[in-house]
């Protein structure tokens, strides 16, 4: 069973997530060498990332979009996300209309399939997608199609065998599961973007469009000179390149993309001897909860801290290192970081939590201007140790002006709190008086809904 846990936790970490027909009909995963927190919860299982599958849609599928704007999506959610790689991308699933009945022409669909795989985040291929299922109309029920009898499942569709391709780039190559991203090109129909992780880079060129070439000229790269082969061999149109090395920064040759190209050109490091942090399984935890650390340069003789507090190593290899939050971390934010000899890896931060959780229901009467929400702020690292900027997330008002808001924290503790408001700029209104008290419930199953408060101005 620990065998099991430990492979799904590696899956999530850097290999596409296939639905049950499709992992058990073609990829079989290695064994395991290894949210703004929109993208995470309590039990760290992060958010199906629809920002990405909007901006796919109306730029892969009904082209109301451009490329430059997928582009800049990519770009203000690495920013704007906590953990990017560990939201969950996808291009349909059971509640949204198919891919295949917005975009019939394949070249399109294979193209922004191979951009889900080659993008930040962690894929989520919904049955189907690799046979291009185009149901009879565009509502999610019409979607849910029935595979034995509404689809043959040809394991020679172009679909097919660019999910298998890629799914093995994501494997050897932790630009894909870990790296940053860098848009180097785009326009209306094009966009170029590198993936880098340390010394490992992927850069990707992809032509929405089927049926228009267009000429590129020479593109900014971190690939180190040389020459390259299109990873995809062809299978999406894609040719070779030759990388030049430039003052501070190299070039590809100038190009042209064919209708619907897609070129994966990637350079992978030789293995580092600076430990090397990648991603963490899960990011917050209380004290005794195992860690999964993924990377490069794991093994040998490490140490782990979470802040100043050493863990204990229960086990690792060269891309992972399996711990527990040590006794003593302090609550709140921790930088893990691990140590080989005299080198020390990046650091990953890790919410060490103040103890068992259980829930308390938030509740305040407040009006609000425009572009104002109410968040809660307290005493505690899960309300934010008196930092506006680490408070919860925003309450919801369905039935404005009241506000509400569940909340985890410390079973059995006292807690002090106010509500803040913060409008689009992120000015803070404090509300005035005597900081709000409060006790949990001693039950770890416990759940408190407090009275209504009223905002005090």
């Amino acid at each position: 069973m620990a065998e099991v846990v430990k492979t799904f936790a590696w899956m999530i970490v850097k290999c596409t997530v296939l639905c049950y027909y499709c992992l058990r009909k073609t990829l079989k995963p290695k064994q395991p060498e290894h949210i703004c927190r929109t993208g995470e919860s309590s039990a760290s299982v992060n958010n199906l990332d629809f920002e990405f599958f909007r901006a796919a849609s109306s730029t892969f599928g009904d082209f109301s979009t451009t490329m430059a704007d997928f582009g800049n999506m990519l770009m203000y959610t690495q920013d704007d996300y906590e953990y990017e790689n560990q939201t969950v991308t996808f291009l349909d699933n059971h509640d949204v209309s198919r891919f295949g009945y917005l975009q019939r022409n394949e070249k399109t669909y294979n193209a922004v399939l191979a951009t889900l795989l080659t993008s930040r985040g962690i894929p989520n291929i919904y049955y189907g997608t690799e046979q291009y299922v185009v149901p009879a109309d565009g509502s999610d029920v019409s979607g849910r199609i029935f595979m034995q009898t509404d689809s043959e499942f040809n394991t020679q569709t172009t679909a097919y065998q660019l999910i298998g391709d890629l799914s093995e780039l994501r494997q050897s190559n932790d630009a894909i599961a870990y790296g940053t991203t860098v848009i180097r090109y785009s326009d209306d129909n094009v966009l170029v973007f590198e993936r880098q992780f340390y010394d490992d880079v992927v850069l990707v060129a992809v032509n929405r469009q089927p049926d228009q070439s267009y000429a590129i000229g020479p593109v900014e790269t971190n690939l180190p000179a040389g020459n390259y082969t299109d990873y995809l061999g062809g299978l999406l149109y894609g040719f070779n390149t030759v990388v030049t090395a430039g003052e501070g920064i190299n070039h590809t040759s100038s190009f042209t993309l064919p209708g619907g190209a897609v070129c994966v050109w990637e350079y992978k490091a030789s293995a580092p001897s600076t430990p090397q942090i990648g991603d963490v399984m899960s990011t917050m935890g209380r004290v005794g909860n195992k860690v999964y650390i993924y990377g490069d340069g794991l093994n040998g003789d490490v140490s782990v801290k979470f802040g100043d507090v050493e863990a204990v190593v229960e086990s690792n290899s060269a891309n992972q290192i399996v711990t527990k939050v040590p006794a003593g971390a302090v609550p709140g934010d921790n930088s893990i970081t691990v140590t080989k000899g005299s080198s020390v890896s990046n650091a990953f931060v890790y919410n060490v939590l103040s103890g068992d959780q259980n829930q308390i229901i938030f509740h305040v009467q407040a009006n609000t201007a425009m572009g104002e929400n109410i968040y809660i702020v307290g005493n505690i690292p899960e309300l934010g140790s008196w930092d506006p900027d680490n408070c919860t997330e925003a309450m919801l008002n369905p039935n404005y002006p009241e506000w509400f808001l569940p909340v985890s924290v410390p079973a059995g503790t006292q807690i002090e709190f106010k509500f803040i408001k913060k409008d689009a700029n992120g000015t803070v209104t404090w509300e005035s008086g005597e900081n709000r008290v409060i006790t949990s419930s001693s039950s770890s199953a416990g759940s408190i809904d407090t009275e209504v408060y009223t905002w005090r101005s």
